[in-house]
């Protein structure tokens, strides 16, 4: 499934808390947030079973003003559903992209059925405007590379080049952010898709749809090789907590579900990333942990 060509949300505005949001030709403008914005983003929990309220509990307590799924909302309908329940009691606007694990199908019926106001699908939008700052989502597996199925949500080489049309250069006073589940390719020793063998994992569409557009930072969702180690100048520089950059560059963590197995052996245990969008950029505030699944109740 070609994510991209997917219908966008229909032409519309309305509020959620103090944001003010307005859907139209393609574009989902977000007003009433002013920076420094605190951003909560994570790959949902698949193939882990769908998300739950008392998952999110750290990330509502940090009080972020907006959050960002990058794919893995469920394998199943049913999973789905109980992710975008979830999402849906968070009181800010939730923007989902859709992944490779990903169906367009089961989505859809989960926001139908739920008609959450905060959670909005972007995986079908140009941009997402914040601001002067402008979010650019491409959903799903490059060329369906890493789909799970025929049915996953996945983008070709035209929509990368329809997107980058429709976008151009990137004008004066305007910042932009990547928001794809796979990861740019081609970076340097450190980039967010180079597993520490050196070995490239990453997308060089994406890469040069960066360049294009102008928009050399952004979130991502896959590959899970440097997982949660923010980087900037293209993976030539590691970034510390706290540490800023107009090309902030991250894979984040995946908030519930199995731990991630990272290229050096080790693992990263659920989480949420908390960062911040200000005048220098983004940045990694902290890894918020996710609080474990309660076991079986004892009959003692």
């Amino acid at each position: 499934m070609r994510c991209p060509g997917l219908d966008p949300p229909k032409t519309r505005e309305w509020k959620v808390g103090k944001a003010e949001l307005r859907v139209r030709e393609g574009e989902l403008s977000i007003d009433g947030l002013s920076l420094p914005i605190a951003v909560g983003a994570f790959s949902g929990p698949a193939p882990g079973p769908g998300l739950t309220q008392e998952a999110l509990s750290v990330l509502r307590g940090a009080s972020p003003a907006l959050v960002v799924v990058l794919g893995g909302l469920g394998d199943t309908e049913a999973a789905a559903l109980a992710t975008v329940r979830a999402l849906a009691t968070l009181p800010v606007p939730v923007l989902l992209v859709q992944g490779g694990r990903d169906r367009p199908a089961h989505v859809a019926a989960a926001l139908e059925a739920l008609e959450a106001d905060n959670v909005i699908d972007i995986s079908a939008l140009q941009r997402v405007r914040v601001g002067k700052d402008v979010l650019v989502p491409l959903a799903g597996a490059a060329h369906g590379r890493y789909a799970v199925d025929d049915e996953a949500c996945g983008h070709a080489l035209d929509d990368v080049k329809a997107l980058a049309k429709a976008l151009g250069p990137r004008p004066d006073g305007e910042r932009r952010f990547l928001l794809s589940w796979e990861a740019p390719g081609q970076g340097g020793p450190y980039a967010v898709a180079r597993d520490a063998r050196g070995v490239d994992t990453g997308d060089p569409d994406l890469t040069e749809l960066a360049h294009r557009i102008g928009a050399p930072g952004g979130l991502h969702g896959w590959p899970h090789v440097r997982a949660g180690e923010p980087v900037s100048g293209g993976g030539t520089q590691r970034l510390g907590p706290g540490q800023a950059a107009a090309d902030f560059q991250l894979v984040v963590p995946r908030v519930a579900g199995p731990a991630l197995t990272l290229s050096t052996g080790g693992q990263l245990a659920p989480a949420a990333a908390l960062l911040t969008l200000d005048e220098a950029g983004l940045r990694l505030d902290s890894l918020l942990p996710t609080p474990a699944a309660p076991g079986p109740v004892s009959a003692d």
